[in-house]
Parts: C-alpha cells; structure tokens; sequence
C-alpha cells in the first residue's frame, strides 16, 4: 500500500508544474518576441526559424516564384517543416522572411508593424513544433551574414541569432 502511494506521489510530481497562467504566458511570448522589433536587417544565405505553434503568425512567409523557387513540406515526429530554396543563388531572388509584430490592416492597406527582416540567398527552413515543449521563436542566418541595426551601416559578421529572447551576433 505504501508502495503504491508511493510510486503515486512520484507520477504526480514528474507530470511538472501547473499551466501558466494567461498573463505568465503573455509575458514569455512578449520576452520571446521583443528582439525581432529592432527593425535589424539581415542578408544571409541560410535562414533556420523554428518555432512554437503559437509563434506562428508572427513568422511571414515568403513570396515564391516558381520559376526561381521550390518549396518542400515534411511533416516529422512533432513538427510540420517547409524549406523554401532559391534555384537560381541570385540575390534579385532572395527569399524575404519578416519575424515580428503581425502587420495590420488598415483603410492604406496591410501595415507592416516593427519586425526583423531577413534576405536569404540560397534557402529557409522553417520549423513549426507541435508537440508540447516549452515556447520558442529562434532563428539562425548562416553562411555569409551581413546585419544592418537601427538604420546603421550594414556589416559582415560571422553569425546572427536569435533564441530565447536573446539576440547574438558574432
């Protein structure tokens, strides 16, 4: 019997703690969000997003041209991915991705709010988890980077990321 409560007590306490509430859960996506409205520009030849199912809206997709592009779904255990490749490498056919504020729309038309913008050479993946994991949005330009901040002068650097509300360039 006290074996049982035991192992009881034990099932219990590994299911984790309680839900968030809708405020702590506000609070985290906000934390998660915030480094995509700076407005930084990124070029790069490799994009990878990978997000949480409620991050979703927040990642614009890009246009395609199926001339110059291919788009590839593949749904894997969790996860619903799509990776966009630019079959020409030309730069006039970047794909363009925004991560930010979801635009609006407006008497003008559709509003673009504060975002990151991101210009990728070569391919995007984009990864959408959809089994139960802690809140994402991350993204990461690879190969050749250039970054541009706060309407500054663009520059080279090794790396751009953004996860866990955090952004690094190196």
């Amino acid at each position: 019997m006290r074996a049982t409560r035991l192992a009881c007590l034990l099932l219990a306490a590994s299911c984790g703690a309680a839900p968030a509430t809708p405020e702590q859960k506000r609070i985290a996506e906000a934390r998660l969000v915030e480094p995509y409205l700076r407005g930084a520009e990124v070029g790069c030849a490799e994009l990878e997003v990978e997000v949480t199912g409620n991050f979703h809206a927040y990642v614009g997709q890009p246009a395609i041209d199926p001339a110059v592009h291919k788009a590839v779904r593949n749904d894997g255990a969790g996860f619903r991915e799509v990776t966009w490749t630019n079959l020409s490498g030309d730069p006039s056919h970047a794909l363009r991705v925004t991560i930010g504020e979801l635009p609006e729309l407006t008497e003008q038309g559709l509003v673009q709010k504060a975002c990151t913008t991101f210009r990728v050479v070569n391919q995007v993946r984009f990864r959408t988890w959809e089994d139960r994991r802690p809140l994402q949005l991350s993204a990461a330009a690879k190969g050749f980077v250039f970054v541009r901040e706060a309407r500054g002068a663009p520059r080279e650097v090794a790396g751009f990321e953004i996860a866990d509300g955090v952004m690094r360039i190196r």
